[in-house]
């Protein structure tokens, strides 16, 4: 949960440094409502603790590329390139896709599990 809170945090304020431009605020938004949706799902979905749904590879690898793309500001400004459009558009290029994924992922989970024969 730390790793959600910390990107979705970050998210959050980048957009509100921004001054919330519609590009970016959407797919934080997307970002913010599927980590609270699985998160939720994950913690309850399931009759005992130890019947949680486990975090599947795909979310992980979605994880470790949402803590890039929102450490790259981080980055962006003792490198200079905090004033570049280009660099700008690229962040919030992969914002998107970082939403996607999240969506996807998300998905993932609330699919129901294929029955055994």
């Amino acid at each position: 949960i730390a790793d959600k809170i910390l990107v979705n945090a970050y998210l959050v304020v980048y957009t509100m440094i921004l001054n919330a431009p519609l590009e970016l605020a959407v797919p934080v938004a997307a970002i913010v409502l599927r980590d609270a949706v699985i998160t939720l799902a994950r913690m309850v979905g399931k009759d005992r603790p130890e019947e949680t749904l486990p975090v599947s590879p795909s979310a992980k690898l979605k994880t470790a590329f949402a803590l890039i793309v929102t450490a790259f500001p981080l980055i962006a400004v003792p490198a200079g390139w905090h004033t570049s459009d280009i660099a700008l558009t690229i962040w919030i290029g992969a914002v998107w896709l970082t939403a996607a994924l999240s969506l996807a992922t998300g998905l993932a989970y609330l699919k129901p599990p294929a029955r055994k024969a």
